[in-house]
């Protein structure tokens, strides 16, 4: 037998053939199923059993015996159990049930030969029976089907990130009729990247009974999901999952792969399908829409920042911020570390992408509470794009749009009560601090890449200004020159997540590196002014060519 990974009931030829395998040349693993497993492996392989004896019955177009068989089984099984309802026998004429419907809400050509006009709104794929559409030129597309999916259905969910009118007016006859008839209608879709069209939606929130729900939170959950469901009374519902935005390319010629899924071959699956569906539906991410003014304004600008890339001004996300639980935790030991230590010089260490900053925010949003206004703050980092960032951070989490004023470049404050200003700002302004703020002014005091604070252009911060609360944020205390800044927080490391442990959670992505020999000799290279002279490291490094071989030599090793 052939070696691998399998997941199969052991038969007694299997047991034949893995009792013939030396045990010095294979390991063979095998396990105990309980209960509940036995009954989905048994039933798997007896489907397996049965489909090939069927199968060879098929081949001599022997219908009866295919009925005969699967009677006798049925009566074997009544026989050992009391589940199986009376009736369960298969009728002897071996019929198909294809529908049962009102009468009157039919065409009369309809009434007069339901048959025939079943052949034509019936899906060209079964109810009951999974298959996988792969587009292209491929004979029957997933426009065609899915007309005829929703001619038949009783209820619909759809779950798309774009759409688009090109694709919507292939469907919206066949959605009108169904809507028409008082079926429920539910719709999920995005702003992500602005592919929605705002006509498409306003087309579909227009039809009656029908329901719509739109993430504008493209930041940071960006829906990429493309689903149709389609339940139906009788319980032969069926979905499409694949990667068939709705639109045109998408749903006739596209290379798009789409699987058609059945609840009768696959019930789990519909039914996990359900389940985050409904979970979507009732998130406060998700916000109901409809063609009110106010709603049909909100989407036309969500989609035009999308499309422009550039957030409006002053403009807050629709969602709040909520901390992750390894955040939380550093919350709470800050919160331990104040309340049970009396600790309020707080060294927060956390790698990188972890959220400091967000941290930070809020940590100062609890603080805040004990205020009947929004406690004085200063932030200090040392660049000018993480102060912007910051002060977005802290008006996401307190929900407030003019939340904070930056110091730094052409910027200038006008209140000074929340300031996020640049370390060689502060530096070039002491006077001005010294002279007009008071050093119990600001009651929450953060420094970022705090591990600088042993640098002389950081000390007058700490020298000068006397917070309730200061917070130190740096993923890596620990200087070249072995300066600490322990001494600057109460010896003491409030909390921290380290980059090992941050990869090992799953926070960060695993990394790796390579290092070269570097057989330059700088012994003769001059350090002046803090740094080694551009001349004389231009002359090593390009006065002859040890150094590019040596890289050319460790790059062919590595890549050997």
């Amino acid at each position: 037998m052939k070696t691998g990974h399998y997941e199969t009931l052991v038969t007694q030829q299997l047991q034949g053939q893995l009792a013939t395998l030396e045990t010095a040349v294979y390991a063979i693993a095998e396990k105990k199923i309980g209960a509940d497993d036995a009954a989905v492996f048994i039933t798997r392989h007896l489907t397996q059993l049965l489909g090939s004896v069927l199968g060879q019955l098929a081949k001599n177009e022997e219908v009866g015996e295919q009925l005969a068989l699967a009677n006798g089984i049925i009566a074997y099984l009544q026989e050992k159990s009391d589940v199986l309802a009376a009736g369960s026998h298969l009728a002897p004429e071996g019929q198909l049930l294809r529908a049962v419907l009102p009468r009157l809400q039919l065409p009369l050509a309809a009434q007069h030969d339901l048959g025939k006009h079943l052949d034509g709104v019936e899906p060209a794929l079964r109810f009951s029976q999974s298959d996988l559409f792969s587009g292209g030129n491929s004979e029957l597309s997933l426009e065609a089907e899915l007309k005829k999916e929703i001619a038949t259905a009783d209820r619909i969910d759809f779950i798309v990130s774009f759409v688009k009118w090109s694709g919507l007016r292939l469907l919206l006859p066949s959605l009108q009729a169904f809507a028409e008839q008082g079926k429920p209608l539910r719709l999920l879709t995005t702003t992500y990247m602005g592919a929605t069209d705002q006509k498409a939606v306003d087309a579909l929130a227009a039809l009656p009974g029908a329901e719509l729900r739109i993430s504008y939170n493209t930041a940071h959950e960006r829906l990429h999901a493309k689903a149709y469901l389609f339940s139906r009374n009788s319980g032969f519902d069926t979905a499409y999952i694949g990667s068939s935005n709705m639109s045109r390319s998408a749903l006739t010629s596209g290379l798009e792969w789409n699987v058609k899924v059945t609840a009768q071959d696959n019930a789990a699956i519909l039914n996990k399908f359900r389940g985050t569906f409904e979970t979507y539906w009732n998130s406060p991410e998700f916000e109901e829409y409809s063609s009110l003014p106010e709603q049909r304004l909100k989407l036309a600008r969500a989609l035009r920042q999308e499309n422009s890339g550039a957030a409006e001004p002053d403009s807050l996300p629709n969602f709040r911020i909520r901390p992750f639980p390894y955040q939380q935790e550093i919350l709470d030991r800050l919160a331990v570390e104040r309340s049970l230590r009396g600790h309020f010089r707080n060294l927060v260490v956390a790698a990188t992408g972890t959220g400091k900053t967000v941290v930070s925010a809020f940590d100062y949003a609890r603080f805040a509470k004990q205020f009947t206004t929004l406690p004085r703050l200063l932030f200090v980092a040392h660049r000018e794009e993480i102060l912007r960032q910051a002060r977005a951070t802290f008006r996401h989490i307190l929900g407030e749009a003019n939340f904070g004023e930056l110091w730094v470049g052409a910027e200038q404050p006008v209140q000074f009560e929340h300031l996020f200003v640049s370390v060689q700002t502060f530096a070039s302004r002491l006077d001005f601090f010294q002279q007009t703020i008071p050093r119990d002014y600001y009651q929450y005091l953060v420094i970022d890449e705090v591990h600088h604070l042993a640098a002389a252009s950081y000390r007058p911060i700490l020298a000068w200004f006397e917070p309730t609360i200061l917070l130190g944020l740096t993923a890596t205390p620990e200087r070249a020159d072995g300066e600490s800044i322990l001494p600057d927080f109460d010896n003491t490391i409030a909390a921290e997540i380290r980059l090992p442990e941050a990869i090992a959670r799953g926070l960060l992505v695993p990394f790796q590196y390579f290092c070269i020999t570097d057989p330059v000799d700088y012994r003769n290279v001059r350090w002046t002014n803090g740094r080694y002279a551009a001349e004389d490291l231009t002359n090593v490094y390009t006065g002859n060519d040890v150094r590019v071989s040596a890289i050319l030599s460790s790059h062919a090793k590595l890549t050997v």
